[in-house]
């Protein structure tokens, strides 16, 4: 029994070097990086990273239109081709997540890397590769209404092929 004891120190041991590794790799920078827009003014506020996840999060400043979606595309100073797409928007508020693995080409950040560059891309919806529209009818019970829209690409095509750049790239520091 004295051997099982230490066996489970060793694993307990392993999670929190684990845990404490991830917390000593993870970083939270405050950024006001600005970028202007036809009807208003995204401002990128906050840069989220750890081994396992990115996220850059914003505000919007004047209207915003459901009618497009948005990527922030670049590289690491590793030469990694990196691509964040607007994963959740609610009301003025923001959030783009890194896309490791989603589209072809694109990777994580390198454990090396010190700065990436970034440009702010608009996708309009792309009707071409939709296949489906669910509409829920509003229920005399509640104030709900639902529509959801599916689109559908080939091997190796991808939204961003036809992103059009807006503003200017700019560079974060994340050591």
């Amino acid at each position: 029994m004295k051997n099982a004891g230490k066996a489970c120190n060793n694993r307990l041991y392993r999670h929190i070097r684990t845990f404490e590794k991830i917390v000593k790799n993870y970083f939270v920078i405050y950024k006001n990086q600005s970028i202007k827009m036809d009807s208003n003014v995204l401002n990128l506020t906050e840069f989220r990273w750890n081994p396992f996840e990115s996220t850059i999060y914003g505000m919007y400043h004047g209207t915003v239109y459901i009618d497009s979606d948005y990527y922030l595309i670049g590289t690491d100073d590793q030469g990694n081709k990196i691509c964040y797409q607007e994963t959740g928007r609610n009301g003025q508020e923001t959030m783009f997540r890194q896309t490791i693995g989603l589209y072809p080409g694109y990777e994580e950040i390198s454990p090396e890397a010190n700065t990436i560059t970034l440009q702010l891309y608009e996708v309009k919806n792309d009707t071409a590769h939709q296949v489906s529209e669910e509409k829920m009818d509003k229920d005399s019970s509640d104030d709900i209404y639902e529509e959801s829209t599916t689109y559908v690409y080939d091997g190796g095509e991808s939204p961003i092929d036809s992103a059009i750049p807006i503003g200017d790239n700019f560079t974060i520091q994340i050591r």
